[in-house]
């Protein structure tokens, strides 16, 4: 009876173990799929062209407005508080290319497969790094330039990807920040108490993903400073000899490099949905102050003409709704409530 027993067991745990190995493979075999997919766009030639000059000029940009922030453009520019209207054009930006490109609205679901079809690139790029490092040592330099030229398209849709996956949520930020801005200047005149939300509070864990993801990003940026000042240097004088210790300094920038960009995308899947989800969270709470404010679409509508500063701000908001991404693309079932209270005057906006 024992040995029965036993045999029962041992053929048990190795229907588990087959189980196992076949959701392994599946799994594997799906990332392989997806992993050629994304290859097979890297490369395509009109997609290529299609992305090239837009994504250069978006990326531009985006650098740009590291020193042309919010703080400046307030300064200097007269930008309300908390507005970047530089990553506001590239976020819009984004969101146009995309269906041109693609013909389909960019929203939350679309910007997260752009970011693991960023991880997948990173990987490429990183087992590529590897064979470039192996022939550098063995002074087989030509094949590793080679290697840099083919990765060009995967260099470009992986730029490509970075801005689908980290603008989406940043541009429907904006976006919302600009309409709670205007609806709460709208709404003073009505005599109301209560205010609509302006501020996006970090959470622990947000924060703490976003401290890491500054610190990934400062190393990409200065490894990656280094490694394009020691290429130039090497292409400017090709015959100068070079220290050993110096070789292997940058072949180690050029690993640290790859690593912060396989773990850049890591931290960004843990942290967009905490973005989209604080988006949503503030929509909720505009809807909530439009509630308090009056109890039908209708009944704002008319609260708001009796109003002329009231109504013009108004206006304001029904104009950033109309280039809202997050309340295009994102659906609740109290949607209609927003849409409807600015119907009567978002059809003289368009």
């Amino acid at each position: 009876m024992r040995g029965g027993d036993d045999s029962v067991y041992e053929g048990g745990s190795y229907n588990i173990v087959v189980c196992g190995i076949r959701r392994r493979d599946a799994r594997l075999h799906r990332h392989a799929v997806k992993l050629w997919e994304a290859v097979a766009e890297a490369y395509s030639p009109g997609r290529v062209r299609a992305k090239l000059p837009p994504v250069v000029v978006l990326r531009l940009a985006k650098a740009t407005a590291v020193f042309v922030n919010a703080g400046f453009g307030r300064m200097f520019l007269g930008w309300a508080k908390g507005e970047s209207r530089l990553l506001d054009f590239v976020g819009l930006g984004t969101h146009r290319l995309f269906g041109q490109i693609y013909g389909r609205e960019l929203c939350r679901e679309e910007s997260m497969a752009h970011l693991r079809k960023r991880l997948y690139y990173c990987v490429v790029t990183a087992f590529f790094t590897v064979v470039q490092i192996i022939f550098s040592y063995a002074q087989l330099h030509i094949f590793s330039l080679a290697i840099s030229v083919m990765l060009l398209p995967i260099l470009l849709d992986r730029q490509w990807s970075t801005l689908v996956s980290r603008m989406q949520s940043r541009y429907d930020r904006s976006q919302v920040s600009q309409l709670s801005r205007h609806l709460g200047k709208a709404l003073a005149p009505l005599a109301t108490t209560t205010g609509m939300p302006t501020r996006f509070g970090l959470r622990g864990m947000d924060m703490l993903l976003g401290g890491l993801e500054m610190c990934v990003g400062g190393a990409q940026f200065v490894s990656g400073a280094l490694i394009f000042a020691y290429s130039v240097s090497r292409a400017a004088r090709p015959t100068a000899e070079v220290e050993p210790e110096l070789v292997a300094a940058m072949t180690g920038l050029r690993v640290a490099k790859e690593l912060a960009n396989l773990l850049s995308p890591l931290i960004e899947q843990r942290r967009q949905p905490a973005q989209f989800d604080r988006n949503e969270d503030c929509v909720r709470q505009i809807l909530h102050g439009l509630t308090a404010v009056a109890s039908s679409p209708m009944e704002l509508a008319l609260r708001i003409h009796e109003q002329p500063e009231a109504e013009a701000e108004f206006m304001h908001s029904c104009e950033v709704l109309t280039a809202s991404v997050v309340c295009g693309s994102w659906r609740p079932a109290e949607h209609a409530g927003i849409r409807g209270a600015l119907m009567p005057f978002s059809s003289r906006v368009a």
